[in-house]
């Protein structure tokens, strides 16, 4: 077989999925299958180069000069909207801060959806013996964890919350589970309404109150969720609820004279260039578009949907993307002060 017209299939075939996706993507306030293009804009921006290599080498004539010129301008859209990125992502993380130099208001923490998978949560609690997180917090959950279970796997962290078990098995079970070093204020497990169960967050409040100098003052509102897929145009309109359930319970947290920052955390299910994004209340910390924490076995193919949202005042010192510990996410691990 000739490889030269197998390259010019692929180039052909990867010209017409790239216009396909960007063409989507441009209409994208227009709901699904549109929406769910965006989140691959940083995919077919990284495909542009390859695509215009195949075309340069596989394909001749006035087929070669309008794939090249094609490619080249579907790679400058979708780049430009990868570089751009949305107001509410920040991309400024004062990793170099030295542990002296931070205010008595501090915060460390792991994220990690384990994907129903308990070798995942044993994997998690070796990592925080490196990284020593005052709290931890997961999703999906496996279905048969209880809460000794969950409390005995972070030992150090004596406050614990699971939430229960969905009544039958579902494809995105919430399920979340919770261990600080700290106890925590107003802790509960925040239910939806039934049209949009199995779904569930965790919310409570945060004091610094550690007998530092200093501390004390305002709290921290924490909330950890995770809205389902968008797989389908009625899932799309389910994690977008979701997600505006916990901006308005996030408003009603920071009216309190008491909280004066939040922090959310959480498997969103929606990338930062995707316009749904602007959705989730705060600002994302961390670099999104190196940093794919969801099918983490394929670098190149992988979604930043794991994202930590602060307030206004809240500073991150440290993020970062955490080793595969066998689930189909990898954790995020995140210090703020405030």
């Amino acid at each position: 077989m000739r490889l030269k017209p197998v390259g010019a299939c692929l180039a052909l075939t990867g010209v017409a999925g790239c216009l396909l996706a960007t063409g989507l993507g441009l209409f994208a306030n227009a709901g699904y299958p549109f929406e769910l293009a965006t989140h691959f804009r940083y995919h077919l921006a990284v495909a542009s180069p390859v695509l215009l290599g195949l075309s340069v080498v596989c394909l001749s004539g006035p087929l070669r000069m309008a794939a090249i010129m094609l490619v080249s301008l579907l790679g400058i859209v979708n780049a430009s909207h990868v570089v751009k990125m949305p107001k509410n992502v920040s991309v400024q993380t004062r990793s170099g801060q030295q542990e002296s130099d931070r205010t008595a208001r501090s915060l460390s923490l792991i994220w990690a959806n384990v994907d129903r998978k308990r070798e995942a949560i044993a994997a998690l609690a070796t990592l925080d013996k490196a990284y020593g997180a005052d709290i931890v917090a997961i999703a999906e959950a496996p279905y048969d964890l209880t809460l000794q279970d969950w409390a005995s796997a972070f030992a150090d962290k004596p406050h614990v919350w699971l939430s229960p078990p969905p009544l039958r098995e579902h494809r995105f079970p919430t399920r979340i589970a919770i261990a600080s070093r700290y106890p925590l204020e107003q802790a509960r497990m925040d239910q939806l309404p039934q049209s949009l169960q199995p779904r569930a967050w965790f919310e409570a409040v945060f004091r610094p109150e550690r007998g530092e100098a200093g501390a004390g003052g305002g709290g921290l509102a924490l909330l950890f969720a995770h809205p389902i897929a968008p797989d389908f145009p009625g899932m799309v309109k389910d994690r977008n609820a979701y997600i505006d359930h916990v901006a308005a319970r996030v408003e009603q947290l920071t009216m309190s004279p008491d909280v004066t920052s939040f922090l959310l955390a959480g498997d969103w299910n929606v990338t930062p260039w995707a316009p749904d994004f602007t959705r989730l209340p705060g600002q994302r910390i961390g670099d999104a578009r190196l940093e794919a924490s969801w099918l983490n076995r394929w670098p190149l193919l992988g979604l930043p949907l794991d994202h930590v949202m602060v307030s206004k005042g809240v500073e991150p010192t440290d993020y970062r993307i955490g080793p595969s510990i066998g689930s189909d996410h990898r954790p995020v691990l995140a210090k703020v002060t405030w």
